[in-house]
Parts: structure tokens; sequence; C-alpha cells
């Protein structure tokens, strides 16, 4: 096998051009195919954790016609025993408990419809890691103001006529002006910048008499960090629901619809409120492994043994965000596809032209004493080298621009972030990072590949000796 290899390397070095002509096309098939599908991946992970991870949870539970009605007249009733029972249902990563209703939100002469969710701040910072999504640095118009006499006109108007103006670190604030300013006067005037749009703020404890408000939602009503809202519903059995509460502090949601909606105070100040002591509208779960959602909720319902429950999975509450993901997905690999076939029809052609002008040597190889499989085989390992040497090249090339736009997505602006936010998603392209799609597509390269390479191997066995000597 040692000489096979050594034979078939020096084989296709002969013909450099071919060579590089067979690996280049094999290079940006699997680089393209992996760009494709990075940025595929990465739209619908960033579609699910806009409103999955961070908000519904993969199972939730309600009671019996809640998710159909959606009203306060189906609430669940809980303890800590029915908690502890369904924590340790096999799987379940976390149950976190929600009380999610509407209401008026106003400030002054701004009023806006809110989503009011109740949560266990400690739990709920588990699933969706709230606490990281608390604004620090807020650039508002009172901040422009001051800005403006210190740093030149030019750049405040950049400032003012940016989309993203609320950022969760130090880190953010930086990144994000660097691309409004540009590096040099981010170095100038970045200290400055952060000092003025600095904010206080604190997460919730379950004491907490006060709330956490989106970030949209509190641009729209005009308010900020100690400011008060007034919150005004109707609660349970028809009861009115009304308060006033501090905010604790302001967040960014990953969803911009959520963003322009949300509201957050503890469970039992919410309950409070809807006068729904001890009651629930949901029970979220999150969990360790994804892949078992489905055996999962068959293990919470055996476990709830109760016909007053009703549990679903994310897919069957989203079915809207499930067909736009499924539809896109299976264009996107009807063109990788495609994509394929092209490379394909690629590849055979320059088998072809090989296997014509190596008819000749072919036939001295066989003329000599060299059997046909034995001569298969060289050129079965001569394609193999071509195609590693290609799978590699494109995914060596294909490395670093995923990462990169893994770590810094693409930011839309315009016509086509309105869109993307209409849809209720966040304006970015992310790319995937993921191991798996990195092997699937270059085994999927590999088959068409595998394919073209079947011609040679008929030619070599059916062989006329007489005729390939002669040319023919």
């Amino acid at each position: 096998m040692t000489n096979y290899i050594k034979l078939a390397w020096r084989n296709i070095w002969r013909n450099k051009r071919r060579t590089i002509i067979t690996t280049a096309s094999i290079m940006f098939a699997i680089f393209f195919a992996l760009i494709m599908r990075s940025y595929s991946l990465g739209t619908y992970k960033n579609m699910t954790d806009s409103v999955v991870e961070s908000y519904m949870g993969f199972i939730q539970i309600h009671a019996k016609d809640y998710w159909k009605e959606k009203t306060m007249d189906y609430l669940l009733e809980t303890n800590d025993q029915l908690m502890q029972k369904l924590s340790s249902v096999e799987n379940v990563k976390l149950a976190v408990p929600h009380f999610e209703s509407f209401a008026l939100a106003s400030a002054g002469l701004q009023t806006k419809v809110a989503i009011v969710t109740g949560i266990n701040p400690e739990k709920e910072n588990q699933m969706s890691v709230l606490s990281n999504k608390m604004i620090k640095y807020r650039i508002t118009d009172t901040v422009v103001t001051k800005l403006s006499e210190t740093i030149p006109l030019e750049l405040i108007e950049k400032i003012k006529e940016t989309r993203k103006k609320s950022f969760t670190s130090e880190e953010d604030t930086q990144k994000n002006i660097t691309k409004i300013i540009g590096e040099e006067n981010t170095s100038k005037f970045l200290d400055i910048i952060l000092k003025e749009s600095k904010i206080s703020g604190n997460y919730l404890n379950q004491n907490d008499n006060g709330v956490l408000i989106g970030d949209r939602l509190a641009k729209f009503l005009k308010l900020d960090v100690n400011d008060t809202i007034v919150l005004m519903g109707q609660g349970y059995h028809g009861v009115s629901a009304a308060g006033k509460y501090p905010i604790n502090g302001i967040i960014k949601m990953p969803n911009p619809e959520l963003d322009n909606q949300m509201i957050y105070m503890p469970l039992e100040l919410c309950q409070e409120l809807y006068s729904a002591n001890n009651l629930l509208t949901s029970i979220s779960f999150n969990l360790k492994d994804k892949s078992e959602m489905e055996k999962t909720k068959e293990g919470i319902i055996s476990a709830l043994n109760s016909d007053a429950y009703e549990v679903m999975t994310w897919k069957e509450m989203n079915k809207e965000l499930v067909q736009q993901i499924e539809s896109d997905n299976y264009s996107g690999l009807i063109t990788l596809w495609i994509l394929y076939i092209i490379v394909g029809f690629g590849v055979f052609g320059t088998v072809l032209m090989m296997t014509a002008e190596r008819k000749k040597e072919f036939g001295v190889m066989v003329a000599l004493g060299m059997q046909k499989y034995k001569l298969g085989i060289i050129v079965f390992i001569e394609l193999i080298i071509l195609t590693l040497i290609g799978l590699v090249a494109g995914t060596i090339l294909s490395l670093p621009i995923i990462r990169y736009f893994a770590v810094f997505p693409i930011e839309l602006t315009g016509d086509m972030a309105d869109m993307m936010e209409n849809f209720g998603v966040e304006p970015i392209l992310p790319f995937a990072w993921q191991i798996d799609y990195f092997v699937a597509q270059s085994l999927s390269v590999s088959i068409v590949i595998l394919i073209a390479i079947f011609y040679p191997l008929m030619k070599i066995f059916g062989i006329n000796t007489m005729k390939a000597l002669r040319g023919q």
C-alpha cells in the first residue's frame, strides 16, 4: 500500500496544472459550503435563542386550555413538592416558574401595552442569564448634549444616527463605539463617553419591590433607572390590578419584540399585583440534552400524572418560527446540493480529461504486466489525495472567516434591520461555530467526488491493451 501511495503522489504532480484545477474546485466547493451552512445554522440559532433559551424554555407546563385561551381563568396551582418532582425528571436541567400577563405601562403622558412577567430571579438568571443582559451604558439625548461640549459635532452626529445606543459592558461599548467613530477617535473619547453614559442598575432579588424593563420599552416611555412606572391591568377573577414600581434596571433582550414590551418583577410581587397568590401561568424547562426534548416531554407528563396539565414543546408553541426555519433550511440545502452538482461535474470533467490523456499510459502499464485492479487502486488513491488536499485547504480557508463572524456577527442596518425586527429577531447575521456541519459538508463533497471516480475505474477495468497502446 505504501508503494501505491508513493506512485499516486508522483502521478498527481506530473501534471501540476490539472492537479491545481481539480483541488481548487474542491477547495472552493467546501469553502462556500461551510460559509453558507455556518451562516444558515447561526441564523437559526439566533432565532431560537431569541425566543427559546432567553424566554419560553424548551418545554412548558400550563393548566389545561391555558395556551389556547391565554387568560387568567386557567392558572397552575404549585408547591415546592411539585417543583422538586419536576426538577428530578431525567434530562431536566432547570424548572423555572413564571407568572405572565399584560398591563398598561405608563410614565407621564406615554402609555404602552407591556408583558409583565413574574420570575424567581435566581432560577431565571440560571435559565436566560438575565443579569448579563443588564445595560451598563446608555447614550440618551441628555448624554449626547453633555458629550457635545467635548466631542466634535461630526462625531456626535454619527453617534446620534446609530441604531445601537445601549451596551451591557465596557467592552461592548468600546466595540460598538469603534464601529461608529473609528478606532482613533474611540481611543481619544472613550473615557468621557463611558463616564457620561454609565447608568446604575441592579438585578432583582426575591424580596425586591422594583422591576426590570426592556430597553426599547424604556426609551418609548422615556424612563431611566430609579424612575417609577405605573402598571394597570386586570387580575385574577376580574379584580383590578394596579401598582407603582421603581425601575431597578434596564435590560436588553435579544428579541426586539420582547425588548419593546417586557417587564420583569419578582414572582411574589407579580402574584400580589394580579391577586393570584401561589398561582402560575407556566413552568418552563431548560434541558441538558436538547435532542432528547420529546423524550423529556413524555417524562414530565408521566411525572405529573394528571389531565389538569398541558405539556408543550417550544416547537408546538411557536409553529411559525419552526416553519420559517424549516422552509429556509430546505431552500439552503437545495442551494448546497446545486453547488455540489456543479462541482461534481467540474471534477468529472477533469477526471474525463485525465483518463483520456493517460489512456496510452494505462495501456503500457497493463502491457508490462500490471494487473488492472492495482492500476485502479493507484488511480483511486490519486483522486482521494486530490480530494483530501481540496477539503483541508477549503476548511482552513473558511475557519478564520467563520470564527470571526461567530464572535463578531454582522450587524444589519436600515430596511433589512427593520424587516428582521418585524419578525421578532435581533438584526444580526451570526455564524455558527460547531463541528458537526464541518464533518457533514466534507462528507457531502466527498460523496459527490467519489461518484465521479467510478468513470476512470470503469475505463481501466474495460481497457483494451492494443487499442490503448495505439492511443485509441
